[in-house]
């Protein structure tokens, strides 16, 4: 059947009323917008829809938005006569906090919108010199007070005992329901810059994530108000300052600080924001996907504990960082030199200039040159490769090591490169990078991006410590502050547990019921009794135990242990053999990705997938997978939400939380009481065993976490749970 507007319309939604119309159009400045007198959408022809990936997701949830608007509805006014932006400056802000509190709370019934509980609506925006911690200064917050009304507060002492009383009082009222865009960012940032206590209730970027459009680069307020609210691009005239005042002052984009704008662009912009916050949120009550709620309301509140965690930061061992700079620059030089001494006796830039047909050659290698670099390699190798990527890199990194390249030129080349890459990456986003970030107090504080993926699993930036290297060189970088001890909390296989209970494969099961060890049971199950003993039968059941929730096929067994197809089928079938259950599961949610069913995870996360035949295989891997990473992940988030709130009711002062990085939890604990230590990591180890039973009941696989003390991230030593000390040889 071919595809025509009229059927990819109701294929996004089936209920499309009979009143309103999708047109195409040319004219890009139309997409996505609605011509109010004949109620008609206007969007990109069927052409650009169907060849853009992007372009078909957009389409799609624009399609769905405008089957649910109100045309009678004022929320979609957006004149300067429709709103009522209020302002406030100097002496007056106090008063105007406590009037915008009391109108608030006598409001409610009326234009004030309240929840289930009868809380006041108000949507909040705070604008501030820059995103960055320190060097860093409020310049003005406002509060949307219903459906048309803003108050904008700015040019004041935020350090007045009045303001800032009159902003305490209105934040900690419970009467109130506070509504953010990207709320931890801002609360944050209140707290750090002028201590003020705010939190967050609502938030419609994460209201969104969870209950609507999972996909990345989404959730931006701009896009959701000009795609759901029919909104104006009110922030057009600030971009076109920042533009304009770079140029001027020939500076980047990045450097702009937003203390430069001036005043009368600034605030009418957060105006808007506050109004089109408030309004996003009463469409996304209507339009949350059912079942979504409970994942939602995790992300609240893992928004207000992550923002502790934040503000808690991870002390940087100044002085360290210093010596590992030189150590690194030291590396990368002898790394360089080496990669020189191949590259003297093999580059010839005439010689490459006539095999590759380029213009120019440079006389000495260039190793940030991919195409010189890909020659260098086809001439030491023998054979052309495809790329000069990362993952070809480790491929040619694992055959050195494997032994499969034994030329010593073309081994110590590429070593040499890996040594380049790795310790360059190390001193740039790193060493570097955490000097660029460290606060005042030898403080890095990364941003924890509860939307950053579209699984759920946590992502940050910042720095990245999702990505943090497990080299101690680079982990410890990071040390408890003095006086304090850390204590690591990391689930043991989660992922794998959880495949164990989706799959409900009872041998599976049985391996972590009975506390054995995954690896050397799979080894013994595939190669016959004993055969973990053997170092590359128990590295290839390792290597399908972790591979197999990502959809690894025979391929990349091959590729890896330098074995044929044929022989890595049959590995991957005698992985197989004896956990049939798990073949099952497999093969029933490739058949759910080509039906196009829900990819729902058991908490309510769902992907969501435009299928293509040329997408299939992928999209069939992440049908495996997102099940499995996502539940892994959320067991994780919802221990830490709990164990903070043990620590807060118990041992506030104590112990805090400072990082999470996957399926591990880092905390400082005051040093100096190992009785403290080991209640405090006995009951946080209770919680993770116990998080999956409570959430998912009907779980018969037992989860497991291990404890870790010591005062370097990357020299943790296990921790003994009958003294509560480090386990040494002598007490173990």
């Amino acid at each position: 059947m071919s595809v025509t507007f009229d059927n990819l319309v109701r294929a996004v939604a089936p209920d499309f009323p009979t009143d309103r119309e999708v047109k195409a159009s040319r004219d890009v400045v139309s997409w996505y917008k609605v011509v109010w007198s004949s109620r008609v959408l206007m969007v990109p022809p069927l052409n650009v829809v169907r060849n853009n990936m992007r372009e078909l997701e957009r389409f799609a949830e624009a399609v769905r938005a405008f089957a649910t608007m109100d045309f009678s509805s004022p929320m979609y006014k957006w004149d300067a006569c429709d709103l009522n932006l209020q302002q406030a400056t100097g002496h007056d802000v106090a008063a105007a906090i406590d009037q915008a509190h009391h109108y608030l709370l006598t409001g409610r019934g009326g234009a004030v919108r309240t929840d289930a509980t009868n809380r006041a609506w108000v949507s909040c925006d705070i604008e501030t010199r820059r995103v960055e911690w320190e060097d860093n200064k409020l310049l003005s917050v406002g509060f949307g007070l219903n459906d048309n009304t803003a108050l904008a507060l700015f040019d004041c002492d935020w350090k007045s005992p009045s303001i800032h009383k009159a902003l305490q009082d209105l934040f900690r009222d419970p009467e109130l329901m506070f509504i953010w865009q990207n709320g931890k960012f801002d609360c944050g940032r209140l707290k750090w810059l002028e201590d003020i206590d705010a939190r967050v209730d609502q938030d419609t970027m994460l209201q969104h994530y969870a209950c609507i459009n999972e996909k990345q680069g989404t959730h931006d307020l701009k896009d959701m108000g000009q795609l759901y609210l029919q909104a104006p691009a009110w922030d057009d005239e600030l971009d076109q300052y920042k533009r304009e005042w770079c140029r001027q002052h020939k500076k980047p984009l990045k450097e702009f600080m937003y203390d430069d704008v001036p005043i009368e662009t600034l605030i009418p912009y957060m105006q808007r924001d506050c109004i089109a916050t408030y309004r996003l949120h009463d469409v996304f009550n209507k339009l949350a996907r059912p079942g979504s709620e409970f994942i939602y309301s995790q992300l609240i509140r893992a928004s207000n504990v992550y923002m502790q965690i934040e503000l808690n930061g991870q002390r940087l061992d100044v002085e360290y960082l210093e010596e590992l700079e030189y150590d690194l620059e030291q590396r990368i030089s002898e790394a360089q030199a080496r990669l020189d001494a191949v590259a003297e006796h093999i580059w010839n830039p005439e010689l490459y200039k006539q095999m590759t047909g380029a213009k120019s050659a440079s006389d000495k290698f260039k190793p940030t040159s991919p195409k010189q670099l890909k020659w260098m390699l086809q001439e030491l190798l023998g054979y052309p490769v495809p790329s000069t990527d990362a993952t070809m890199l480790a491929t040619l990194l694992a055959e050195v090591e494997s032994g499969k390249i034994d030329n010593p030129d073309a081994k110590d080349f590429i070593e040499a490169i890996g040594d380049v890459r790795k310790y360059s990456k190390y001193l740039e986003t790193y060493a570097l990078g955490m000097r660029d970030v460290v606060c005042r107090d030898h403080r890095v504080r990364c941003t924890f991006n509860l939307h950053g993926t579209e699984t759920g699993r946590l992502s940050s930036s910042g720095p990245n410590m999702q990505n943090i290297p497990r080299n101690k060189l680079i982990k410890n970088l990071l040390v408890a502050t003095p006086g304090w001890k850390f204590l690591q909390l990391d689930y043991s296989q989660a992922e794998l547990r959880v495949l164990a209970m989706l799959s409900e494969d009872p041998a599976l099961i049985k391996i972590y019921q009975e506390g054995k060890d995954l690896h050397d049971t799979v080894a013994d199950m595939m190669f016959g009794e004993g055969g973990h003993l053997d170092r590359e039968k128990r590295n290839l059941a390792k290597t399908i135990n972790f591979g197999i929730a990502y959809g690894r096929g025979p391929s990349s067994i091959a590729e890896k242990f330098g074995k044929s197809m044929a022989e890595s089928r049959q590995i991957i079938e005698q992985w197989f053999k004896p956990m049939p259950k798990v073949r099952e599961f497999i093969n029933k949610r490739r058949r759910m990705a080509i039906k196009g069913e829900p990819c729902v995870t058991l908490l309510g996360r769902q992907r969501h997938f435009v299928i293509t035949n040329e997408a299939m295989h992928h999209i069939q891997n992440e049908y495996i997978n997102t099940p499995i990473q996502s539940l892994a992940s959320d067991f994780t988030l919802l221990s830490l939400l709990s164990i903070h709130d043990y620590i807060e009711e118990n041992w506030k002062g104590k112990a805090r939380i400072t990082t999470s990085v996957h399926d591990s939890i880092l905390l400082e604990v005051v040093d100096g009481d190992p009785e403290m230590m080991l209640e405090i990591a006995k009951t946080c180890i209770q919680i993770m065993s116990e998080t999956p039973l409570k959430y998912v009941p009907d779980c018969v696989v037992p989860f497991t976490a291990d404890a870790e003390v010591g005062y370097k991230w990357g020299e943790l030593t296990e921790l003994d749970m009958q003294t509560g000390l480090e386990k040494t040889d002598e007490n173990s």
